[in-house]
């Protein structure tokens, strides 16, 4: 009988000691940061915070929306960064985020300090060649456990992934909430590793073995499972970047309260500068993405090649599209990317278009901008993205877009107007993405002359059939609906056109008709260009700064509500300045 009561006694007295360690935790983080009396704490887990990819621009935007949200909870707040750039100080992080993204951070409206993380190492994956999520995840855990002791706060978010945090941040005390970018196993991976199909994540070796194949499998299913606790029993709110994100973590996580789609922000204004018009456009084909194997840049050349079979085969009256170009801008980091650089040059060799392939390597903003300014059609061909900041960046630039068809690009960017107008193209094989590319750089434009013709001479009312079956009829549909309710701009260049159409046709006799034929077959062209950029770029202001503030304030007001300023009776003075460990 003694037992059980020795481990009740045993257990009472773990409990307790844990909640005098967490008090004196938050006493201490009260006292080291100057946190004012009665602040709510938020803390957020993001320790590549000085990056600057789309992860820290949610964060840094996250923040931003705090500052102002301190009327509508009622209490002040204090912002802890959780940060393992221990070389880079406080007021150089701000002024790179400033510079960077355009955020600025006001320390007289939200105060915000610095947890410098020590270990944060035990994080790269370099460093565990074998069972590399589960040392991850544990390496997570280690790396929370450290922030935490540093600095307890009452909100604790995590903006990164790593999902084994939670139940340490719930041990401490903390209120728990999420914004999940990528999943970190899904049932894409299982069932790639159950069917024996070779990925960057999943090698030729091992597919190609039975007997290892089951074993990867039977740990992707433990480790989903874990993966699954750790989210969904810890977490009290949860936003997602994606419907594609959201598809994957209410499967895996089986939260009470399902999550809340948010998408990121993407800040397009300067890019919305860029023009519209077809006539400013070269025949480039323009990929933006760091060299990463997921990336999948090898999709992008086996597609031009398939793009100049096209044009040699076809023959005729098709266009011949030997001299369109493809740009490949995108960041090296480290030797894997180079080496992912050197192999997609290789496979240019191969193939027979390395003249036709340029590669643009860790260019600046100034040079992007520019590159998106000329380029004719933009190409994604990643698998499975989570979101696809880069195919809403080239959207809003006017660029055509061809994004892989599958995760967030198909689920929520290049996705109809609700008035049915298409935003972009969705591919898959190096044919479809080829295919795609005629359309857009064809001289000939078949299809859309003819509609064009159709539209001018029957009020938009009918658009004929023609070559190209179910989706050469939807980009004449597009065309129509463009034509009859489009933007200002396009309604100005008609009526100019019609205009001139009509002099050239009481002036010229033969000629005027035929100069007449010559506008309609060029308005045709333009003219379904230029709809599907508009429609594009209207798509991509969707995913604007200010639409992610309101849905990011609209979910945190609530919880923020609901979290209890921690050992306000203890905190020193109210002085707010930042301090360092």
């Amino acid at each position: 009988m003694w037992l059980p009561a020795l481990l009740v006694y045993i257990a009472v007295c773990s409990w307790a000691c844990l909640r005098v360690l967490v008090y004196a935790c938050r006493w201490r983080t009260r006292r080291r940061y100057g946190v004012a009396p009665g602040s709510t704490t938020v803390g957020f887990f993001h320790p590549f915070c000085a990056g600057g990819g789309g992860g820290e621009r949610v964060l840094w935007r996250a923040v931003h929306t705090l500052s102002r949200l301190s009327d509508d909870i009622g209490t002040p707040l204090h912002v802890l960064i959780y940060t393992g750039d221990v070389d880079i100080k406080p007021e150089d992080i701000l002024s790179r985020v400033a510079r960077h993204f355009d955020i600025s951070v006001d320390p007289a409206a939200l105060p915000v300090s610095f947890v410098y993380l020590r270990r944060r190492r035990l994080l790269d994956a370099s460093l565990y060649p074998v069972f590399t999520m589960l040392a991850q995840s544990l390496a997570s855990m280690v790396l929370a456990a450290e922030a935490l002791c540093r600095g307890t706060p009452d909100l604790f978010i995590d903006t990164t992934g790593f999902a084994f945090s939670f139940p340490v941040a719930w041990l401490a005390g903390c209120s728990v909430a999420a914004y999940v970018h990528y999943p970190t196993i899904s049932s894409d991976m299982l069932s790639r590793v159950r069917d024996r199909r070779p990925s960057h994540n999943n090698s030729a070796w091992i597919a190609s073995s039975v007997a290892v194949s089951w074993g990867k499998l039977l740990y992707y299913r433990a480790f989903a499972c874990m993966y699954g606790v750790a989210g969904g029993f810890f977490a009290s709110r949860v936003l997602v970047n994606s419907s594609w994100t959201k598809g994957h973590i209410a499967a895996l996580w089986r939260h009470s309260r399902p999550p809340t789609i948010v998408f990121p922000p993407c800040d397009t204004s300067e890019l919305e500068n860029l023009p519209i018009n077809s006539e400013g456009r070269e025949r480039y084909a323009l990929s933006v993405g760091q060299f990463r194997p997921e990336k999948n840049h090898g999709l992008q050349v086996w597609a031009l090649a398939a793009l100049r079979t096209i044009g040699r085969v076809r023959g005729g009256e098709s266009p011949c599209f030997d001299d369109v170009r493809l740009v490949i801008l995108g960041g090296c980091r480290n030797d894997g990317d180079r080496a992912v650089l050197e192999r997609t040059r290789s496979l240019a060799v191969d193939l027979g278009v390395s003249d036709r392939v340029e590669f643009v390597v860790n260019c600046s903003f100034d040079e992007l901008k520019a590159w998106l300014g000329r380029a004719s059609v933009g190409l994604h061909t990643m698998w499975n993205e989570h979101f696809g900041i880069g195919v809403v960046e080239m959207m809003a630039a006017g660029v055509v877009t061809i994004a892989h068809r599958s995760g967030g690009p198909a689920a929520d960017i290049v996705v109809p107007l609700p008035d049915g107008r298409i935003t972009g193209f969705l591919a898959e094989t190096p044919q479809e993405y080829a295919e795609a590319m005629a359309t857009v750089f064809s001289e000939n434009g078949r299809m859309q002359s003819t509609a064009a013709r159709s539209s001018s001479r029957t009020g938009g009312d009918q658009v004929p059939e023609g070559e190209g079956g179910e989706a050469n009829q939807g980009k004449g549909l597009v065309f129509q609906q463009q034509g009859e309710g489009g933007g200002s701009n396009n309604a100005r260049d008609s009526g100019g056109n019609a205009e001139r159409q009509k002099q050239a046709g009481e002036g010229g006799g033969e000629e005027g008709e035929d100069e007449v034929g010559r506008q309609e077959e060029r308005r045709g062209r333009v003219f379904f260009s230029e709809a599907v950029r508009l429609a594009g770029r209207e798509s991509a202001r969707r995913f604007s700064n200010q639409v992610f503030d309101r849905a990011f304030a609209a979910e945190f007001v609530e919880l923020l509500k609901n979290v209890r300023p921690g050992l306000s009776a203890f905190a020193p003075g109210s002085s707010s300045r930042t301090k360092q460990d």
